[in-house]
């Protein structure tokens, strides 16, 4: 089978080109920016439901500011200073420039594959300006805050911060965010860095690579149709945002690493 067909409206995103350790991996992920939300005590927080079993990290996209800043991150297994929540660890990016992606790590702690989770960001110093979106494209959580420093929550279904978490490192990994039919935003994670890497969809099942550099290698996806190749950055990631047609949706996505032959987990469209 003849690999030819791209993703209508592909758009490549430069939002996801942060440094990181190279051993961690993209879990969850919202890329987009739109929105603006200043604050100096409001905790602007994001649920989301992890797909792994232990996180090492969060990221956040903040914007506003020139002068180095002291960011702390903190994961919640509940509504952040409410009774009965849980702060499970705290994270520090310490003397960050906020004009782009900021991360903060941690020894990594178990969580639930699919329990809720709230990331909330402080700034104690000074304001806090982070990006959000207001479309509803990550489906597996929100963003709020708290307008009486944790006593009261108020929730915008609508509206994700722009944020990324982090795991200990699956190797190669895809994710996903968004609706379809409609733009996607897909990422993958530890790839080859400047190597190339194949995206493709079809219906579960085996598919063996008829020719090429990755010749045999099996994917778990039948009924083959290429989306795209296209090039990872320094840190192995890249971000896309295609939109993806009806004809498409309820399909499956998987990556192949054209340097290594390593084959993502999958994702459904």
């Amino acid at each position: 089978m003849q690999w030819t067909r791209l993703f209508p409206g592909l758009v490549l995103s430069t939002l996801m080109c942060a440094s990181f350790a190279s051993a961690q991996a993209i879990d969850q992920s919202q890329p987009v920016v739109g929105l603006q939300w200043s604050s100096l005590s409001v905790y602007p927080t994001q649920s989301f439901r992890p797909s792994t079993n232990m996180m090492s990290g969060a990221g956040a996209f903040l914007s506003g500011g020139t002068t180095p800043q002291d960011i702390t991150f903190e994961l919640w297994d509940g509504q952040p200073h409410l009774f009965g929540s849980q702060l499970i660890t705290i994270g520090r990016a310490n003397g960050v420039q906020p004009n782009g992606w900021v991360d903060a790590f941690w020894t990594p702690v178990p969580v639930t594959p699919g329990a809720e989770y709230f990331l909330s960001i402080r700034n104690l110093t000074s304001f806090l300006t982070v990006q959000a979106e207001g479309t509803n494209l990550y489906p597996h959580g929100r963003f709020g805050f708290s307008p009486d420093d944790g006593t009261t929550w108020v929730y915008r279904d609508s509206t994700d911060l722009t944020f990324r978490t982090w795991e200990p490192g699956l190797g190669f990994h895809l994710t996903s965010a968004g609706s379809c039919p409609g733009p996607i935003q897909i990422y993958i994670s530890g790839a080859t860095p400047f190597g190339l890497v194949a995206f493709a969809y079809g219906t579960p099942g085996t598919y063996a690579i008829p020719s090429g550099p990755c010749a045999g290698t099996i994917l778990d996806i039948s009924n083959v149709t290429l989306a795209a190749i296209l090039p990872a950055d320094a840190t192995g990631s890249i971000t896309i945002a295609p939109l993806v047609p009806a004809g498409v949706c309820g399909l499956t996505l998987q990556s192949v690493d054209l340097t290594h032959c390593l084959v993502s987990p999958t994702v459904v469209l």
